[in-house]
């Protein structure tokens, strides 16, 4: 059985300027409901990265990347150890802080435990073949890895 989130093309990098600027309007109202900061400008999908990326300063202190999968409409949120060059796989997935207000915004919100799971052959049968090759190449082994990657 194929994965829901797993449509073509969702492994690519996609720009939508209105959608981030939605995305990125509804992480500043999460700052200011959860007293956190946004560190950093909005990093876009590029070559080694198909999502925006922000990163969030939680009360707490323990930062976080939140993310969004444009070709999903997906947001996720996961740790941020704020070192250059780390990529997702080496952080573990977390709950997307207020993920109700993204919800009343459109978008769809990525459990952790499901971004945790390892993705089979299955849930890939839907991708064209390239990305089940990249998928491959770059051993994503998380279902998160293969919606929020590092593929160049």
């Amino acid at each position: 059985m194929t994965n829901r989130l797993l449509t073509g093309g969702v492994t690519l990098p996609a720009l939508d300027a209105e959608l981030a600027a939605t995305w990125v309007a509804v992480a500043h109202h999460v700052k200011r409901e959860t007293l956190a900061r946004l560190v950093g400008a909005t990093v876009p999908p590029s070559s080694g990265q198909n999502y925006y990326s922000l990163q969030l300063a939680p009360r707490d202190g323990r930062p976080l990347r939140l993310m969004l999968n444009v070709t999903a409409r997906l947001v996720a949120c996961s740790e941020d150890h704020d070192s250059p060059g780390l990529r997702v796989p080496h952080t573990s997935f977390q709950d997307v802080p207020r993920s109700d207000l993204f919800v009343i915004a459109g978008f769809s919100v990525a459990d952790p435990g499901e971004l945790e799971s390892t993705v089979s052959v299955d849930d890939l049968a839907n991708l064209a073949p390239n990305e089940r090759q990249d998928i491959s190449y770059h051993q994503a082994t998380r279902m998160g890895d293969v919606l929020f990657n590092w593929f160049d």
